[in-house]
């Protein structure tokens, strides 16, 4: 296993360098300049110029890309065009609201799929079955802004029982109580296509499983029908189980952007937009960075949970 990870490790540098250089190219032709912040609209060629050069603007895009790359392996991330500050102290700041929602969501989502996965394939062509099908589909289609916009105009403008957006209110005593009002709604924008995937792919490993020859000797043995779907069907229907989870962690990511936007909730998704519209080419690298390095963790996380899963499973 060590040596399996250490190969993989290995594999994601290059991946990760091929990511940046992608990155640094789309970021670096998208319309707009960031020199537009720093300078008047009457502003002559010259004060352009030279608040281009003093930004280090005006070098090739390929010296600027080995520059921040050179940055990049002493630890350092630039500083942020919009706010000059250091682009790592803003990603800290940001961090921690972004993995609070995306961690919370996780384990709702999964708490409520995986158990109607299950009973809908145990319950098969029942009305269970086709109701929870129907909700999996819901969830899966319907757009996360949509569905984010109808809670905040019903719970937040019609019945007034949850905030319409941020982390926690203004003045207030930022209690426990006052965070979790605050996390609702997004949360269930996120979980919601979370749900709807997992459901549909917990049914459909679980039909596979329960029509195996050792589900009908443990049944036959007269083991509870309980003990015979959670040990031997569950543990044996895993593995496209977790290849979701590890599909759902960066999908998670670029749905926090809208998400987060719309709640207003301090993290990532927020920064990212931000940093789009003010053109913040340093930020917006670190977070392209950020995002890949999870999206790799997540893969690699995936193959540790299949051996772990199955015993058979190997990587030597």
């Amino acid at each position: 296993m060590r040596k399996y990870l250490l190969k993989r490790l290995l594999i994601a540098i290059p991946v990760l360098i091929g990511v940046t250089i992608c990155s640094f190219i789309i970021v670096n032709l998208a319309p707009g300049d960031p020199v537009d912040m720093y300078v008047n609209p009457d502003a002559t060629l010259d004060q352009i110029e030279m608040t281009r050069a003093a930004l280090g603007l005006d070098q090739p895009m390929y010296v600027r890309y080995f520059k921040w790359l050179g940055e990049l392996f002493q630890g350092n991330l630039g500083f942020s065009f919009a706010t000059r500050e250091p682009v790592m102290d803003l990603l800290a700041d940001r961090m921690g609201a972004t993995l609070l929602l995306m961690g919370v969501s996780l384990v709702v989502g999964y708490l409520i799929a995986i158990p109607l996965g299950i009973l809908s394939a145990v319950k098969q062509n029942t009305w269970i079955d086709y109701l929870t099908t129907g909700g999996s589909f819901l969830g899966v289609s319907i757009p996360s802004f949509f569905l984010g916009l109808g809670l905040v105009y019903i719970f937040s403008l019609q019945l007034g029982w949850l905030p319409t957006g941020g982390m926690a209110t203004l003045g207030g005593d930022s209690s426990l109580v006052d965070q979790i009002k605050h996390m609702i709604l997004p949360v269930i924008v996120l979980s919601a296509s979370i749900c709807g995937n997992m459901i549909r792919y917990v049914r459909s490993s679980m039909l596979e499983v329960l029509k195996e020859d050792y589900i009908r000797t443990a049944k036959a043995k007269g083991l509870k029908s309980m003990m015979v779907v959670i040990k031997h069907g569950l543990r044996n229907s895993l593995i496209p189980i977790i290849t979701v989870i590890g599909m759902d962690i960066p999908k998670l990511i670029g749905g926090a952007v809208v998400t987060e936007q719309i709640f207003q909730w301090p993290g990532l998704g927020q920064l990212t937009i931000s940093s789009i519209s003010s053109r913040d080419y340093a930020t917006l690298m670190a977070i392209n960075l950020l995002s890949a390095i999870a999206v790799l963790g997540a893969n690699m996380l995936a193959d540790i949970l299949y051996s772990a899963a199955d015993s058979r499973i190997h990587y030597d």
